[in-house]
């Protein structure tokens, strides 16, 4: 599936999300990430906390799935939390791999891979002096972070 059809996707289950479902209060305090490579550490310029959720779709209605266990893995990263809680996931310089979010719970279990994000594009363009600039720009704002909108859902299938 191209990133486009990815992010088309990933729009489309939080607008299916946010417009369908009533969610449950997370009552738990936010987890951190642990760091599996020392080398990320210092390429970590914030944090920002995400909240995971899982779901399954009963026909055409979307239930909200409390207590399901997951974990979060990237090549840097992990993490484990139940749903529905709260992780700080680092906002960090140069693209990281992606995370994969494994949830079972319920005697189901789903699995949703996060591209990472760039926080914004400089919008520099034309000529030299645009390249330049925009070199310079991407180098200020290489900030990079996982779950656009704050939440990573995943589905949950028997």
């Amino acid at each position: 599936m191209t990133i486009f059809r990815k992010s088309i996707a990933a729009l489309g289950l939080a607008a299916l999300l946010t417009g369908c479902v009533q969610y449950a209060e997370v009552t738990t305090p936010p987890v951190d990430l642990a760091l599996k490579q020392s080398s990320i550490a210092p390429r970590i310029k914030g944090y920002r906390d995400v909240t995971v959720r899982s779901f399954v779709q009963e026909g055409t209605q979307t239930n909200e799935v409390t207590g399901a266990k997951c974990t979060l893995e990237s090549v840097e990263l992990k993490a484990s939390v139940v749903t529905p809680g709260i992780v700080r996931m680092p906002i960090v310089k140069s693209r990281p791999s992606p995370l994969i979010v494994t949830c079972t719970g319920n005697g189901m279990k789903g699995t949703n891979v996060i591209e990472p994000r760039k926080s914004q594009d400089s919008g520099a363009s034309g000529g030299l002096l645009g390249i330049v600039m925009n070199a310079a720009l991407t180098a200020a704002i290489d900030r990079w972070y996982y779950a656009q909108g704050g939440l990573i859902g995943v589905t949950l299938k028997p």
